[in-house]
């Protein structure tokens, strides 16, 4: 068997085929990976703006003691119209643009107002340096400066800088629609009755909130009971419908383990197990369905819950970013906690959590349970996959790949 790394390389470079491109309103681009770069089409701020409230003035007139004549009012939003001269000022409000002549913000608590003579004045309590609460031109960003890159995960912030460039409609890839098929007799849809011989069928609901957080759509089908005409039928239906598919169970060396079957006599492997413990039985194909001439990803993983969820995050989530060009950084390093013996030659994934002490950055599996059949609870308290193709001792600097 290959290597993680051989096995996964191998495959991309085997599915290079990127993603469409659609436009979608801002307000609904939350979770969507960009498709193109977004580049600022001004200076922002164009012009020198006030940071806070007060007057703008010269700073050669600041000094303890300065009375500065008011000659008008600018809040945000107004374009100035008044000079400031030698021995004046504009009262000015946190956001509005500096009036011409000006180079300095007096903010209102260094200052105490009068009149006289039907004039206003503004009286300097306390002076400031020159350029004072005074945002500079292009201090966010220039213009023609990429703010977000293509391959990008839209996230709030990316909303709000979208905004901020004006951008109403933006260019995202379209979201992938996946199938997600749970085989084995053993499974019972989430919310129904079961005896003590089944499990609910967890794989899908956890596949399809992966998938969402990978800009994905995860469409859940029903159960495929052990029955290769059943699987068959299910199979060609979603090829049908959706962009590729993954399915849990059945890939392993047991008697009603179909899907092995099915993806090893129906069309081009790609992957054919992985030397990776767990998932190590993990099958990936292009398979055309009876009703189409399309030939389509299958990823057959395995059935165990923590199996399922790990091979996913290893094989799934580098094809999904592939699609979209995203950036593929999801390895780290860490010193890792306690000794840790490898379980098997296979290399491990096993799952583990950070902490900070003294400044380091710590990985543990402590109170985690290892192995294929390990349930998906380990991967709750922002758990990680710790990844060794041998042992190590305390204090080594391990890799981590983050889920």
């Amino acid at each position: 068997m290959k290597s993680y790394n051989e096995t996964l390389g191998d495959f991309l470079a085997r599915v290079s085929e990127p993603s469409s491109i659609e436009f979608v309103e801002l307000k609904n681009a939350l979770g969507r990976v960009l498709a193109c770069d977004a580049k600022a089409s001004s200076d922002y701020p164009a012009m020198l703006t006030a940071a806070m409230d007060g007057i703008a003035c010269k700073s050669s007139d600041i000094k303890a003691g300065a009375k500065l004549r008011i000659i008008s009012s600018l809040p945000a939003g107004s374009m100035p119209s008044d000079e400031v001269v030698a021995n004046t000022c504009v009262k000015s409000f946190t956001g509005a643009l500096m009036s011409e002549g000006s180079d300095t913000l007096v903010p209102l608590e260094n200052l105490e107002f009068t009149s006289q003579n039907n004039e206003n004045y503004a009286i300097i309590k306390e002076s400031v340096q020159a350029g004072f609460a005074v945002r500079q031109i292009g201090e966010s960003y220039k213009k023609g400066e990429i703010l977000l890159r293509s391959g990008s995960f839209i996230d709030y912030a990316a909303i709000a800088v979208l905004a901020e460039l004006g951008i109403k409609q933006i260019g995202v890839y379209k979201k992938p629609k996946v199938a997600l098929i749970a085989t084995g007799s053993e499974l019972v849809d989430v919310g129904l009755a079961k005896n003590p011989a089944q499990i609910y069928n967890s794989n899908a609901y956890a596949l399809a909130a992966l998938l969402e957080n990978w800009g994905c759509e995860g469409v859940i089908y029903p159960i495929i009971k052990d029955n290769e005409n059943a699987l068959k039928a299910c199979l060609n239906k979603a090829f049908s419908e959706c962009d590729f598919i993954i399915t849990t169970g059945g890939v392993s060396v047991g008697e009603f383990d179909f899907m092995r079957d099915f993806v090893r006599q129906s069309g081009e492997i790609l992957v054919d197990k992985c030397a990776i413990k767990p998932g190590r039985h993990i099958k990936i194909a292009r398979i055309c369905g009876e009703n189409s001439k399309v030939k389509k990803l299958v990823f057959a993983l395995p059935g165990f819950s923590y199996s399922a969820i790990t091979t996913a995050i290893l094989f799934v989530r580098p094809y999904v970013y592939r699609l979209f060009g995203a950036k593929m950084d999801f390895e780290k390093t860490a010193v890792l906690a306690e000794d840790y013996e490898l379980k098997g030659q296979l290399e491990n994934f096993s799952a583990a959590s950070l902490s900070v002490e003294n400044g380091k950055l710590l990985i543990s599996t402590k109170g985690k349970k290892q192995g294929s059949s390990a349930i998906s609870t380990n991967l709750l308290d922002l758990a990680v996959l710790l990844r060794l193709s041998s042992s190590a001792k305390k204090g080594d600097i391990v890799r981590y790949i983050e889920i």
